[in-house]
């Protein structure tokens, strides 16, 4: 059977040179362990846009072409990198894929997600997430130069920590019924996602009684990474140092 790896919130950043080496250790160790790796959502802390690739990114982005070359690696948007485009994945030999999307593992229809789609009780994130996966709004965004750029990301952020301060767990935290919802839709009894940070094992039960078993992926930090391997008809988290 393939050994399939799934990562997400790795937050890569020029102001965390240690989670960047992090990844580029762990592209090393286990571009020839896996047959296919899964990017959920967030690799990098904020980006741009394809035409303006950071200095410090360049490391990551030729150890991800080279990795590419034997590995097939597959990138959906998180709610940080949704501007990461085609020229992106030209560069680094990944391919871009919308979510959800809908694999197999062994029988197991499985369904991939960045996660941030399934937190509906926070109903200010979603009316913001909406206004900016807008083509006008990306259009805008990618027409400004660099500086303003950076100075919109920044203020963006800066919300985004504010609001989430101010807002009970429960709100930022999936919910059960959205969770049921797109696994009764897909028809899938395993869902793999991250965002929340709160790496998890969680059961379900759908609406024609069948059980679902939900994994929810870690956020990177600068000490360790987390990885999910599918292998044997197994799933399991393993610590990535």
């Amino acid at each position: 059977m393939s050994t399939i790896g799934f990562i997400a919130d790795l937050h890569l950043s020029e102001e965390q040179p240690e989670r960047m080496a992090l990844f580029l250790r762990f592209l090393e160790k286990y571009t020839h362990r896996l047959n296919k790796l899964y990017i959920l959502g967030d690799l990098f802390e904020v980006w741009l846009g394809d035409d303006i690739i950071h200095t410090a990114y360049q490391p990551m982005m030729s150890a991800l072409k080279k990795a590419s070359n034997t590995l097939p690696i597959e990138i959906i948007h998180g709610n940080r990198d949704f501007l990461l485009g085609d020229q992106f994945a030209l560069l680094s030999g990944c391919k871009m894929v919308d979510e959800p999307l809908v694999i197999k593992l062994a029988t197991e229809t499985t369904l991939l997600m960045h996660g941030d789609l399934l937190c509906t009780d926070d109903h200010d994130y979603q009316q913001m997430r909406k206004k900016l996966r807008s083509t006008e709004w990306r259009q805008s965004f990618l027409n400004q130069p660099l500086q303003k750029r950076r100075e919109l990301a920044l203020d963006l952020r800066q919300q985004s920590k504010t609001a989430t301060r101010e807002k009970d767990c429960e709100i930022t935290d999936t919910n059960e019924q959205e969770i049921v919802h797109y696994l009764d839709r897909f028809q899938a009894t395993i869902l793999i996602h991250g965002h929340t940070h709160r790496t998890a094992i969680h059961d379900h039960t759908l609406t024609a009684g069948l059980r679902a078993t939900r994994y929810v992926l870690d956020e990177w930090s600068n000490g360790h990474g987390q990885i999910l391997i599918a292998d044997d008809d197994k799933l399991r988290f393993e610590t990535i140092e």
